[in-house]
């Protein structure tokens, strides 16, 4: 699609000048997820062009009225969308200026979400389990030397990152395994002694010897979800072991997400190629591509870099996601429990949401599209359809 095209059909779009031909065309092209960026690049670039005082003579009445009419139903389902992905189907300005007016309405009316001790985001912390069964807390340990075993000495950054390093002539460790665990509302970073550094997502488990030098088989163990830039060492092949996935690597980086209790596992190749086996079945994947695997069975698929990484780069990003897919991630992240009154509902929501924002922001962009509520008390949510 030529850009000067979608800007025109945009200006076209802005100006209510149309014509019937035009206005199916745009239709779809706003819903085509391909054109995604570009479109948010032709509204980001508009949107600097704009003053303040110009947006502050619209009148809320009217903006209300023209959002409404931006974000109605179709005819035909589709999903939920949040207030990031809205700006994609609407003028920016409109959509910027209602939105401040919502959270501002919200922040006074909302009394379900408003008259809480709101739920603050997750933060850096892990513990560290030592071969000897020491168990070292990082939120709280001192930056610095944290271990030293034969010849290996583990320290904490304080940007929140485990470092191994080997002193020169040991030859030890390989056989002595570290476990570094996160609860929920933790995340943390490792470089293990070969040079490869893993992120650990919420209610995970990591566990890895400290010495990868003298092994055949550079191997680790996950449960929970990670992501892995891995060292190249093409005579020590890296290998990541899951409940139901073996990971085999060169030097790559990839995202596995295994938690139990999602009953599926997902290997997201972002650069270099890795072997999946799952029972006696093996496949190879190119970047960009997922395995999922389940019972005992692999699929191969195209993959959502963007959604599989968005944890690790600090956001949550849903993709016609279900409440309880989304509700589950949040519990991880925000340390809660979930409960549903009455059946879920089976309306499903698109969007990115900043992971450093309270719950209650979270809850409020979810409820804002009318397809779900939520109550809080203490530290559970319940989710009313």
């Amino acid at each position: 699609m030529n850009r000067e095209r979608l800007k025109n059909l945009y200006e076209k779009y802005k100006n209510r000048s149309l014509s019937p031909e035009e206005k199916l065309e745009w239709d779809i092209l706003v819903r085509d997820p391909h054109l995604e960026d570009e479109l948010s690049k032709i509204l980001e670039d508009e949107w600097w062009d704009y003053r303040k005082e110009e947006l502050e003579v619209l009148d809320i009445a009217r903006a209300d009225s023209i959002f409404s009419s931006i974000i109605q139903k179709p005819t035909q389902r589709h999903s939920k969308r949040l207030w990031p992905w809205i700006a994609a189907a609407a003028s920016i300005v409109i959509a910027f200026f209602v939105i401040g007016q919502f959270y501002k309405s919200t922040d006074l009316n909302n009394e379900t979400l408003a008259k809480i001790d709101d739920i603050a985001p997750g933060k850096v912390g892990a513990t560290l389990t030592l071969a000897n069964g020491k168990k070292i807390r990082l939120s709280s340990a001192a930056n610095g030397q944290i271990a030293n075993e034969a010849g290996i000495t583990v320290t904490k950054t304080a940007d929140g990152q485990l470092i191994y390093e080997i002193q020169k002539g040991t030859t030890d460790g390989e056989h002595r395994l570290n476990t570094l665990t996160t609860e929920k509302g933790e995340s943390y970073r490792v470089r293990l002694q070969d040079g490869t550094i893993i992120w650990l997502n919420a209610a995970s488990k990591l566990t890895y010897p400290e010495n990868l030098s003298g092994v055949s088989i550079r191997e680790v163990h996950l449960s929970g979800e990670g992501y892995f830039q891995v060292a190249k060492d093409k005579l020590h092949p890296f290998v990541v072991t899951t409940n139901n996935q073996r990971i085999q690597v060169l030097g790559t980086a990839f995202n596995v997400s295994a938690y139990e209790d999602d009953q599926i596992t997902k290997t997201t190749l972002e650069e270099g190629s890795v072997k999946v086996n799952v029972g006696k079945n093996e496949q190879t994947l190119i970047p960009g591509q997922q395995a999922i695997s389940k019972d005992n069975k692999i699929k191969i698929q195209d993959g959502d870099l963007e959604e599989a990484l968005a944890w690790k780069n600090g956001y949550f990003r849903f993709k016609e996601e279900n409440i309880t897919s989304i509700m589950t991630k949040l519990s991880r992240w925000y340390n809660v429990d979930i409960e549903y009154i009455g059946e879920p509902t089976k309306e499903t929501f698109t969007g990115t949401v900043d992971k450093n924002k309270k719950i209650s922001q979270v809850l409020q962009m979810l409820q804002s599209t009318n397809g779900v509520s939520f109550k809080i008390k203490e530290r559970r949510i319940s989710v009313l359809p």
